[in-house]
C-alpha cells in the first residue's frame, strides 16, 4: 500500500486509517468489488474514484483498461475537516502554459456540431493548463477551501496523481431505495423569503430550458415504441403522464378550432410585411401521411 493514499477528504469529513485499496481494470473485477463494497459498507468508509474510461466498460463488457478505472479506498475512521491556515504568498503560481483560445474555439465548434446532430445532449468543455507553486497539493487544497468551501469538495492523492475538487454539485446520492441528484442545471438559489422560494420552484418546473433532455428523449422513444406496437386509435402511457405532471403539463390536446401544429412568422422584406402563419406537421408513424386529414364522413 502506498503512503500516498493514507487519508482523503470528501465534503465536511477527513477520512483516515486506510485499511486497503481495491482497483478494478475489467468487468470481472468491477462486479466483484461492487459486491464486496455493498457487503462491507457498514464496516468501512468507502471513497471511490471513477475514471472517464469507465464509460468504455459500459459500452464493451470485454474492455480491459491499462489503468484502474475504479478505485475503492476503505477507511476505518473519519472526523470533521477544518482547513489549515496557509500563507497565500507561498502560492504565487508560475504558469507554464496558458489557456489556448484558438484551440478552445475549435473544440467549441465541434461541441455545437455534436449537439446539433443529436450525438450529445450536453458537453462539459474544459482545458488544461500547468503551473508551478511553492505549495504542495494538500496545502493548496487547504488554501482554496478557505475561499471556496463547497459542500462536495474532495481531496485524494493516488499513485501518480493528486486530485483537488471543489464541486458544488451532487451527482447522485442513494438513500434506502431513493436516488437523489442535485445538479446545478435546473436549480435556483434559495431565498430567505418562503414565498419567493415557492415562486422559484414553480418557475423551474415550467421553464423549458431546464427540462432534462435525457428524460425527454427517453419518453419520446417510449411513445414511438408504443405507437409502433399498438393498433388501437387511443391508449394510455402511465409513465409519460406522471412525467408530464411533474413538469406541470396538464394537457397536450389542442382545441378543436386549432387546425395547425406549428405557427411561424414569415417576413416579406420587399413589402416590409410580417405575417403569422400556421402549418401542419405530417408524420410517417403508422400509415403514410395524407395531404388532407379525412374522416369516414368526408
Amino acid at each position: 500500500m502506498s503512503a500516498e493514499t493514507k487519508f482523503a477528504i470528501f465534503g465536511k469529513y477527513f477520512y483516515y486509517d486506510l485499511k486497503f485499496v481495491l482497483k478494478a481494470y475489467n468487468k470481472k473485477q468491477s462486479k466483484k468489488y461492487f459486491k464486496f463494497v455493498q457487503k462491507h459498507k457498514d464496516k468501512y468508509y468507502f471513497l471511490t474514484l471513477v475514471d472517464y474510461e469507465f464509460y468504455k466498460y459500459l459500452q464493451d463488457k470485454n474492455f480491459t483498461s491499462k489503468e484502474a478505472y475504479l478505485s475503492f479506498y476503505a477507511y476505518k475512521k473519519r472526523k470533521k475537516f477544518t482547513a489549515m491556515r496557509v500563507d497565500e504568498e507561498n502560492f504565487m503560481p508560475i504558469f507554464k502554459n496558458h489557456l489556448d483560445f484558438k484551440n478552445y474555439e475549435k473544440n467549441f465548434l465541434q461541441v455545437k456540431s455534436a449537439i446539433a446532430k443529436g450525438r450529445s445532449y450536453q458537453v462539459n468543455l474544459t482545458q488544461s493548463f500547468h503551473f508551478d507553486s511553492l505549495l504542495d497539493g494538500f496545502s493548496l487544497f487547504n488554501l482554496l477551501s478557505k475561499r471556496q468551501d463547497t459542500e462536495f469538495k474532495a481531496y485524494i492523492k493516488d499513485e501518480g496523481r493528486e486530485i483537488l475538487s471543489f464541486s458544488p454539485e451532487l451527482f447522485f446520492k442513494i438513500h434506502k431505495r431513493k436516488i437523489i441528484t442535485q445538479p446545478m442545471k435546473g436549480t435556483s438559489a434559495r431565498s430567505k423569503d418562503l414565498n419567493q422560494d415557492k415562486k422559484n420552484k414553480l418557475f423551474l418546473q415550467k421553464d423549458v430550458k431546464n427540462l432534462n433532455s435525457a428524460l425527454v428523449e427517453y419518453y419520446s422513444r417510449m411513445i414511438l415504441h408504443t405507437l409502433a406496437s399498438k393498433t388501437d386509435r387511443t391508449f394510455e402511457l402511465e409513465d409519460v403522464e406522471k412525467f408530464l405532471s411533474s413538469i406541470s403539463v396538464d394537457t397536450l390536446k389542442a382545441k378543436s378550432t386549432d387546425k395547425t401544429d406549428i405557427q411561424m412568422l414569415t417576413r416579406d422584406p420587399k413589402n416590409a410585411i410580417v405575417t403569422k402563419n400556421g402549418f401542419s406537421i405530417k408524420s410517417d408513424i403508422g400509415a403514410k401521411p395524407t395531404l388532407i386529414n379525412s374522416s369516414g364522413a368526408t
